[in-house]
């Protein structure tokens, strides 16, 4: 934290001697324990996430950008992550999965060191310390390596702090930053809007590029998948409406979202976070560091985007929030720092008294709620990190996708709502019951019907799996799925006590004539 007033280095100057030293050392201690969280998380994270990485899967094995061979469903909201991981993947030789976590390694490590080289020219380099540290060392983060919103983050904070000198290469980053992430199409919009403010002219070059860039992907998939945007918004709002208790959205959203930033990272202190980072989102606007001023923005505008879309919370939706909160939270931590330590030392002046003393007990106002997050945070990543042994439904989809690889024939296709490692590791097609990646079920969802849906295009194998029984019980429990198929396989997981249950059609298979656009009986 800075000296006093009198001490205090000027904005814009160049690294002294002692903060490169110190700025070395975090770095190697950044690369380090990023390095570390990598290597042990390879390839562990969220199912949605294998979805894309199994259009990225099909395309190394020459079946083309899809889901499952021979269909060409817009079914990720990330196609330009997709083709990027099957790049890294070609490239290093790693699985998709795995290529994917050292990509979100190299992700985090870009963002945290491009603001705190920016932030050390405005003299905050203890603050982006602190923040870049959070950052790297977060669980909830971490959790969900892999994601596309990591890199698509990074591509739009080195956007925004190159977009005054490189307003070119700046729309390029951020457009691709689109097909990384939807979404950041909203932060190519406020990046415009923060260029415009700051430079009085309109950011032709960015504009263009961007929009070029945006318009050529969304050309390519509608040529590609016969339409520009995704099926997955639709199949989430339809599960929204089927169930708002499980799936929250609108008004909903966000309590959910406090919920789980709770109970996966912030623990008793989530309101130090959430309050004190939000508050924070003020200092990065006021920081005059587009990166910054974009993250802040960003987030806010997600915070209400999200729930006016009416789609349901999904963890991985809070990362760019997040991401501004521990951002924001370090920076007005600085800010408070600064203008009580302005006010203390006026008085120590006029009282003509030592300025160290109060150092301490200004420290220790100002910084002890943060101190009491970060050591929190700290201990449970500490204690996640030694006992870490995979994620357990991923496991279990694993296992079973494993086996059904080795002893299912190449087109025999499974039916369940959870389906992207199940496709991952079985490499056989997967109906999804939900509608994410197989459209021709949504009329079943809409119905709240996935019986229904099963019988409409009843696959060869049947997922249960007691983590979601709530969706399936339903679906085993019809009187006549005994008939039509026999369970073969259970696997239990060793981390929980959840069962995943294999079943296959019996030889007679399900009747499927229809009648009036419905499956008969």
């Amino acid at each position: 934290m800075p000296q006093p007033p009198e001490r205090h280095s000027t904005p814009g100057t160049h690294f002294s001697l002692h903060q490169r030293w110190a700025v070395a050392v975090l770095a190697v201690l950044w690369v380090m324990v990023t390095a570390l969280l990598a290597l042990k998380l390879a390839g562990e994270t969220t199912d949605d996430f294998f979805i894309t990485f199994r259009y990225s899967q099909n395309l190394l094995a020459g079946k083309g950008f899809v889901f499952n061979a021979g269909e060409r469903v817009f079914g990720t909201t990330a196609p330009g992550w997709g083709l990027l991981v099957a790049l890294l993947s070609a490239v290093s030789g790693l699985a998709p999965a795995i290529a994917a976590t050292f990509a979100t390694a190299l992700a985090l490590l870009t963002t945290a060191g491009w603001l705190l080289w920016k932030s050390q020219l405005r003299g905050r380099l203890p603050e982006a310390a602190l923040a870049g540290t959070l950052m790297l060392t977060n669980s909830f983060l971490w959790v969900h390596n892999g994601s596309e919103t990591f890199t698509a983050t990074a591509l739009l904070v080195l956007a925004a702090g190159i977009s005054r000198k490189r307003p070119g290469t700046a729309g390029l980053l951020a457009g691709f930053a689109v097909w990384l992430r939807p979404e950041s199409g909203l932060a190519g919009l406020i990046l415009a809007a923060i260029c415009w403010s700051k430079e009085r002219s309109f950011p032709w070059r960015f504009g263009v590029v961007f929009s070029l860039i945006v318009g050529g992907g969304l050309a390519w998939a509608a040529l590609y998948f016969g339409e520009a945007l995704p099926n997955t918004l639709q199949a989430k709002r339809l599960q929204s409406a089927w169930n708002p208790q499980v799936w929250a959205s609108g008004l909903a959203f966000w309590r959910e979202g406090w919920h789980w930033l709770s109970v996966a990272y912030a623990g008793p202190w989530i309101g130090v976070l959430v309050v004190g980072g939000g508050a924070g989102l003020v200092s990065l606007l006021r920081s005059g560091q587009r990166s910054l001023q974009l993250l802040a923005a960003h987030g806010l505008a997600l915070l209400l985007l999200y729930p006016l879309l009416g789609i349901p919370f999904y963890t991985w939706y809070a990362i760019p929030f997040l991401i501004a909160l521990l951002y924001g939270l370090a920076f007005l931590a600085g800010d408070l720092w600064r203008l009580v330590w302005r006010l203390v030392w006026r008085w120590l002046a006029w009282r003509r008294l030592s300025w160290r003393p109060a150092a301490v007990v200004v420290s220790l106002l100002v910084l002890a709620p943060v101190a009491l997050l970060v050591s929190h945070v700290s201990r449970r990543m500490a204690d996640g990190y030694r006992h870490f042994e995979a994620i357990p439904q991923t496991e279990l989809y694993r296992e079973a996708g494993e086996w059904l690889r080795q002893h299912a024939a190449p087109g025999a296709d499974i039916a369940y709502v959870e389906v992207g490692a199940l496709a991952y590791y079985s490499d056989r097609p997967v109906r999804d019951l939900l509608g994410l990646v197989s459209p021709e079920n949504l009329e079943f969802v809409a119905r709240r019907d996935l019986a229904a849906a099963l019988r409409a295009h009843p696959a060869v194998f049947v997922i249960h799996h007691t983590r979601l029984a709530g969706l399936m019980d339903p679906v085993i429990q019809q009187s006549w799925f005994d008939t039509a198929y026999e369970p073969i396989m259970a696997f239990e997981g060793e981390l929980t006590p959840d069962v995943l249950t294999l079943y296959r059609r019996r030889a007679s298979s399900l009747p499927t004539q229809r009648n009036n656009g419905h499956p008969t009986p």
